[in-house]
């Protein structure tokens, strides 16, 4: 899903299917991929599932709905044929699972981003197996599974869907923001980490 793949996927438009836009890791992920795409000449729409809060203004149109079947069919009947969808979260399937088929026919390009590695199902062992399992059937109905790094696509399930590709999740507008060696006066000699840590993670 690097510039490059976003060039040979050729899509008309993407959209983000998400739940509760708020102020958290995966809105400000999207907001700078939804810059990033939008540079690219492409249009992005927002599908926000039970809002309870402002969006923000970057994507070109939010389509607000509720947990409602109808509402959500609505949403995803305005796609066209080549666009993506990207599901922002593995939750969010069962939201859409049984507009698999519909989606599927109209040629829409469903795209899975999977944040989080498969441990931290570690301690609910039947629940980790009958995750993984039921991603190893539904990836050849996907177009792509994205997850964060390389490592993670050598994990089980991930290994076995060929389609899994690793997008490293931009922190910055343009990469020419992001820091160089040669900007620090010596090698550091420390690094601290400083983020939330959770077995998830």
């Amino acid at each position: 899903f690097q510039i490059i793949l976003i060039k040979k996927m050729k899509f008309n438009s993407v959209t983000f299917f998400h739940e509760n836009w708020q102020l958290g890791g995966v809105e400000r992920t999207n907001i700078q991929w939804t810059k990033i795409l939008k540079n690219e000449g492409l249009n992005v729409q927002l599908i926000n599932l039970n809002s309870k809060g402002a969006v923000s203004e970057v994507f070109d149109r939010v389509i607000e709905v509720s947990d409602k079947k109808e509402e959500i069919k609505n949403s995803l009947e305005i796609l066209s044929p080549g666009d993506a969808l990207i599901i922002c979260q593995p939750y969010l399937l069962k939201k859409i699972f049984t507009f698999i088929p519909f989606l599927l026919k109209k040629k829409i390009r469903i795209i899975l981003a999977i944040r989080n590695s498969m441990d931290q199902f570690n301690e609910k062992i039947i629940r980790k197996i009958a995750a993984s399992v039921f991603l190893v059937l539904l990836a050849p109905f996907l177009y792509r599974i994205i997850v964060n790094s390389h490592e993670l696509t050598k994990e089980f399930p991930f290994s076995l869907t060929p389609n899994c590709v690793p997008v490293i999740n931009p922190r910055f507008d343009v990469l020419e923001n992001r820091f160089t060696k040669e900007e620090f006066n010596e090698p550091p000699k420390k690094i601290i980490f400083v983020g939330r840590w959770a077995k998830q993670k």
